[in-house]
């Protein structure tokens, strides 16, 4: 949600950014796994079950995925339990290298890690403490075992005996194979630690354990070096599992803005784009146990940051085939359908998740407001009302605040474009408790129902702006220019004639000057951006420039709209893209850079 509501998508205007890579084209895929390969990659350390898992994981069939690896990993804890029963505590350097590749402990890890993952989905989807709890407990018996793994097989920890004579080669290739599995192993136990503190709002301690997942992939990294050079076997498996975390984190740092790249200096590198495309189609093509995670970071990646969308989309489109109920999969097409503009295909695909998720209440709260908010965007007020009503009557307890603030906003507006005014108030009143700070929606939610339980109605210059922005999102350009061009002749009338065909209730009033300007910015600035969408650059700039010479004359409230122009303009100037036009677009930029504490400052550093 971290959109500012007033801003058009950013994401649709493709940054001119060639590479020069010839890409390998994605192999048919098999139905059951999707990317991944069971038959290249299944071994002592990656029982069979762990693959049936994953596959089921990937189509919601959480209880089923439990099933599926519960069995092993009871055995393997029985087995465990001997093991070190019969060596007593820690049981010296060859504890972990019984049957020559360890493979019980091996196994038990990459199971534990599985079951991290599905318990991970199903805390998710039910925010409940029993799931919270579970998922505690297998946290930490993952991590006891990867440490365990990782320490008694670390090179350093004992140099002496390690190297010495009485060391075979092989047994010393056997244990670095295995101190590399656990520090995989290690890197994926913060990475889920952290998602886990994250989703817990705790986003400090959820850095900091970030930035341990990173410090034990950069680790792995080395030891695939140590085993080229000394001639070791390279388990696939690990080669794709460690590309993975290395794309994972360039993508995910390159994201953060400019402004707050402390962060990223923290991890302790410079994000970089272009590698985070080449590490992941490297996880993609292993068809490790991460590669269909892989492959969807890789469609965000080339859709929205790279000039390659019909790529993205086959991506999708065989993620979608290979796994029709995967909520992720789902969720990530639909938001796509609904940034494009198409959200005829939108609303089926949250349809379709409303029957997958009959296991969470929780998440069909949120289907049902994505719902109501692509029928806002399709100004179906009936339909967007019953949506938003429904996740309305969804207990606070199930969804937290999350939306709460904007859907309120969104169905008092129904609500007035269906005639039913009186029941905006009460509605209104309640925005105060589910506000929260630093949200850029609910800040929008708590102005603008201030505004109107000042007035107790929608002026209607307001009411028009708000349709303009609406259609905007929608990317109904044409919509957008004829609501804007009956905005333009309401305010010059100075609210005298009023426009009865477009809105349910009249009501005239004069502007004082500041209010009367910010309206004249507020219908320039989507006229342009209509018109840049429908690809006439030159009509929208000279639009466009007239709004930032509106910018000291307009209501401090409004100045939101002088930032957004210039981001529009320097989009523009790129899509002209030549060199003079480049040259300005620097310009634009650095103008909307100046202002401070806005939203767009996120999307900007893109």
């Amino acid at each position: 949600h971290h959109h500012h509501h007033h801003h058009h998508h950013h994401h649709h205007y493709h940054y001119h950014y060639h590479h020069h890579h010839h890409h390998q084209v994605m192999e048919k895929v098999s139905a059951v796994s999707g990317f991944v390969k069971p038959e290249v990659h299944s071994s002592a350390s990656f029982p069979p079950s762990l693959f049936s898992a994953y596959a089921l994981l990937w189509n919601s069939e959480f209880d089923a995925s439990v099933e599926e690896l519960q069995k092993d990993v009871e055995l393997l804890r029985q087995k465990r339990k001997a093991i070190s029963g019969s060596k007593g505590k820690g049981g010296g350097r060859g504890g972990s290298v019984e049957g020559k590749d360890g493979k019980t402990v091996r196994g038990f890890i990459w199971v534990l890690s599985a079951l991290t993952e599905v318990y991970f989905w199903q805390y998710v989807h039910n925010e409940t403490d029993a799931y919270r709890e579970r998922l505690e407990s297998i946290l930490e018996e993952m991590l006891k075992e990867a440490t365990l793994l990782y320490e008694e097989n670390k090179p350093s920890s004992a140099i002496v005996s390690f190297f010495s004579a009485d060391v075979s080669p092989e047994l010393e290739e056997a244990h670095y194979a295995l101190y590399q599995e656990g520090a995989v192993a290690l890197s994926f136990y913060y990475l889920a630690y952290s998602l886990f503190l994250f989703r817990r709002q705790n986003p400090v301690r959820g850095a900091f354990n970030f930035r341990k997942s990173w410090t034990y992939f950069a680790e792995s990294r080395k030891t695939l070096n140590v085993q080229k050079e000394k001639d070791y076997a390279i388990v696939p498996m690990m080669e794709g599992l460690i590309a993975f975390g290395h794309g994972l984190f360039h993508f995910v740092i390159s994201l953060i803005p400019p402004s707050l790249r402390t962060l990223a200096t923290v991890i302790g590198f410079e994000a970089d784009r272009e590698n985070a495309y080449v590490e992941l189609q490297r996880c993609v093509n292993s068809g490790c146990l991460k590669s269909n995670e892989a492959a969807l970071v890789l469609f965000g990646l080339r859709k929205y940051f790279l000039e390659e969308q019909e790529k993205a989309h086959e991506t999708l489109k065989l993620m979608e085939a290979v796994y029709p109920r995967s909520v992720l999969v789902i969720y990530a097409s639909a938001f796509m359908h609904r940034f494009d503009g198409k959200i005829e295909i939108s609303i089926d695909l949250w349809e379709r998740l409303l029957d997958i998720v009959d296991f969470s209440p929780q998440m069909q709260g949120t289907t049902r407001y994505q719902m109501g908010y692509c029928y806002f965007l399709l100004q179906d007020w009936v339909k967007a009302a019953s949506a938003h009503e429904d996740f309305l009557k969804v207990p606070l307890g199930e969804t937290g605040p999350r939306f709460r603030p904007y859907t309120a906003i969104q169905l008092g507006f129904s609500y007035y474009m269906l005639g039913r005014e009186e029941e905006v108030e009460k509605l209104f009143q309640r925005i105060p408790e589910w506000f929260r700070e630093n949200q850029s929606y609910d800040s929008f939610a708590l102005s603008m129902s201030k505004r109107w339980l000042s007035k107790k109605r929608f002026d209607a210059a307001e009411a028009l702006v708000f349709l303009c922005a609406t259609s905007l999102e929608a990317r109904q350009f044409k919509q957008t220019l004829a609501t804007a061009s009956a905005l333009s002749k309401y305010i010059e009338s100075r609210g005298r004639e009023y426009p009865d065909d477009l809105l349910p209730v009249g009501g005239s009033r004069v502007y004082d000057e500041s209010q009367h300007q910010s309206y004249v910015a507020a219908f320039m600035y989507h006229r342009g951006a209509a018109l840049a969408g429908l690809e006439e650059f030159q009509a929208a700039t000279e639009c466009l420039k007239n709004v930032a010479a509106l910018e000291w004359s307009i209501a401090p409230e409004d100045k939101h709209l002088i930032p957004y122009s210039y981001a529009v303009l320097a989009e523009v100037a790129m899509e002209i893209n030549t060199a003079e036009s480049l040259a300005q677009a620097d310009f634009y930029i650095s103008r909307a850079k100046a202002f401070k504490k806005f939203d767009w400052e996120k999307i900007l550093s893109f």
